[in-house]
């Protein structure tokens, strides 16, 4: 049902769900987002910063080194931007 929905949508349902307390279906949200969307750089880049407002570290870099290693395979201008979210 999701993957008919464009990806940006369900991100900001993902963002709406986290601040209004819902973080566990915020974050089922962007995860199915990503098994619909597998190679897309937003919406591994939605779900780490979904987890890193959640106070959840470990999930956070992980999917920010996902959002990189995608986007410097696609050749994204995005690479310098994640780089530098990785240092902080």
């Amino acid at each position: 049902m999701l993957a008919a929905v464009p990806s940006q949508i369900i991100q900001s349902l993902g963002d709406i769900s986290f601040f209004d307390g819902q973080k566990d279906q915020a974050i089922a949200l962007l995860e199915n987002n990503i098994k619909s969307n597998p190679k897309s750089i937003n919406s591994h880049y939605a779900l780490a910063s979904l987890y890193e407002k959640n106070k959840q570290p470990k999930k956070a870099l992980e999917y920010f080194n996902k959002t990189l290693n995608l986007a410097k395979q696609q050749n994204s201008p995005f690479i310098g931007y994640i780089e530098v979210k990785l240092i902080e």
